[in-house]
């Protein structure tokens, strides 16, 4: 294997473009199928282009933390370290890339910078050994890959007040398990198109795509639609022991639905399936309405009362509510 770089600095615009082209070592997990914290389904999506990966206060405060726990974890082990300025990527497979957080100068060695929660760093073992969850190896693993390097050094600072510094070699057989498990992802759902299936952790990224109903799509169900009807209506009959069940077949309704707002079951009953839009909210920052009469008495005269208010007026969608019908739940 040999390395190829990419010329864009990590950050920039033209650095988010060139990683929806690729799988990133932060990609790897959740293309494996392992990553708690996004799916293989979610991935799919944002390579596609079909949502954005919103900012969370956790990876605000990630890069913010980033440099300190850098140079606090160089500093610990005697360290030079350097920010890379380019991209990396296997040149046998140009869509497996890598982002370095620091280099290790004169040595084969990388770090990788985590800002970790208490309790997901009840997952790491003790300082100094290779002990790190198996997402946090494959990422690791993956930038061995496609950098050529030989150690990874992982630190993570736990809980805000706990840095643990793990020296993590190369090895062959997770990096062999790795590539092979990115390639048979990325030809199947990227070069052919095919989205992953959703899985029941995918219920919100299903509300988030189809948020918008349309006002009188009501239909019957399509034949697959009414096998998934079927085994959502056992499992709420089943209540609690089924609710990773229950969490799958809505998930697996909502992609099927799409912008339909109501499914007409069959049968005398009436009963329906419906995913409709609640009203919209209506709010009025009346604070920077006032603070703009203070400032300009005369501003009513130019556009008036209701105008004002008006361009200080946002309208929010109502969120789509799915409901299933009542009667499931007291057989």
């Amino acid at each position: 294997m040999t390395t190829m770089t990419i010329p864009v600095k990590p950050g920039t615009n033209e650095w988010l473009e060139a990683r929806q082209k690729g799988l990133g070592a932060s990609d790897a997990a959740a293309a494996l199928g392992i990553d708690e914290f996004r799916t293989s389904r979610k991935l799919w999506e944002e390579k596609q282009g079909h949502i954005t990966v919103e900012e969370t206060e956790a990876m605000f405060w990630g890069k913010r933390l980033e440099d300190t726990i850098g140079r606090v974890a160089a500093e610990r082990r005697g360290w030079q370290i350097r920010t890379p300025s380019v991209m990396h990527a296997d040149s046998n497979h140009p869509w497996m890339m890598a982002t370095i957080d620091r280099l290790i100068l004169n040595t084969d060695e990388l770090l990788e910078v985590k800002n970790t929660g208490y309790w997901v760093g009840q997952q790491f073992g003790a300082d100094g050994t290779d002990d790190v969850p198996f997402p946090y190896l494959c990422q690791v693993q993956h930038q061995l890959h496609v950098t050529g390097r030989k150690v990874a050094n992982l630190a993570a600072l736990i809980g805000g007040n706990n840095l643990r510094i793990f020296r993590i070699p190369r090895d062959e057989d997770v990096i062999k398990q790795v590539v092979e498990q990115e390639e048979e992802w990325w030809e199947t759902h990227m070069v052919n198109d095919t989205p992953p299936a959703v899985v029941s952790d995918d219920e919100q990224l299903m509300r988030a795509l189809h948020a918008n109903a349309q006002a009188g799509l009501d239909r019957a169900p399509m034949e697959a639609e009414e096998e998934v009807i079927g085994w959502l209506m056992n499992a709420i009959r089943l209540g609690a022991r089924a609710d990773d069940e229950i969490k799958l077949r809505k998930a697996q309704l909502m992609e099927m639905m799409g912008s339909t707002q109501t499914l007409m079951l069959a049968g005398d009953e009436g009963l329906k399936i419906s995913w409709k839009n609640n009203k919209d909210s209506v709010k009025v920052d009346w604070e920077t309405v006032a603070r703009a009469l203070a400032g300009d008495p005369h501003i009513i005269g130019a556009i008036g009362l209701d105008g004002l208010v008006d361009h200080h007026t946002t309208t929010k969608p109502g969120p789509r509510v799915f409901r299933t019908p009542a009667a499931w739940k007291q057989d």
